[in-house]
Parts: C-alpha cells; sequence; structure tokens
C-alpha cells in the first residue's frame, strides 16, 4: 500500500470512528434520560436523581466534543479526496473515503 493510500486509509478509519462516537454519544443521552425520567417517575430518592442529572450532562457535554473533532478530521480527510493529484484520484480507496466524507458532512452540517 503506497503512502497516500495509508493516509487516506487512516483518515477514513478516523472520520468512521469519530462518526460512531457521536452517534453512540446521542443514543447515550436519550438512554440516560429516560433513566432519569424513570427514576424521577418511581420516586427515586433526591440523590440518585441528582447523580443521574450528572451522568445526562456528562453525556451532554461530549456531543459538541464529537462534533468538533468529526469536523476537523472530515476537513483533513477532505483535503486529499478533493486532490486533482493523480496519485490520490487513481486510489481504490478514494471511493469509499468520499462515502464516509458525505456521511460525516451530514453530521457536521445538521446537529
Amino acid at each position: 500500500m503506497s503512502d497516500i493510500a495509508k493516509i487516506v486509509s487512516i483518515k477514513t478509519g478516523t472520520v468512521k470512528r469519530l462518526t460512531k462516537d457521536y452517534e453512540y454519544s446521542k443514543k447515550e443521552v436519550t438512554t440516560e434520560q429516560e433513566r432519569y425520567e424513570k427514576l424521577k417517575a418511581n420516586g427515586g430518592d433526591e440523590y440518585e436523581l441528582r447523580a443521574q442529572q450528572k451522568v445526562v450532562a456528562d453525556a451532554e457535554q461530549m456531543i459538541p466534543d464529537y462534533k468538533k473533532r468529526l469536523a476537523k478530521a472530515l476537513e483533513e480527510l477532505e483535503e486529499f479526496t478533493d486532490s486533482s493529484d493523480p496519485a490520490v484520484t487513481s486510489l481504490k480507496e478514494l471511493s469509499a473515503a468520499k462515502d464516509v466524507a458525505a456521511a460525516a458532512k451530514a453530521i457536521v452540517g445538521n446537529a
């Protein structure tokens, strides 16, 4: 594997991982919020409710961080995929990289 192909592959993997982390983080916020609501409805004690609120707040704090890291990784990946360098345009990994970049753009642009 050439150096450029390796770089594109690594950057693609990074964007994939951060996309999964972002999605998981959003799911975790929902899950923890539901857990808090359930505790509240079942008359959980004050300590449990405060502890669960902290868990929800911690999960919510991760979302902007993942989004920022994803945006940076996406920018780095796009520097390679948008290149007109023949060494880059002939890569077989380029199609997968562009697909991953498109999915990540939807997240960075929406959330």
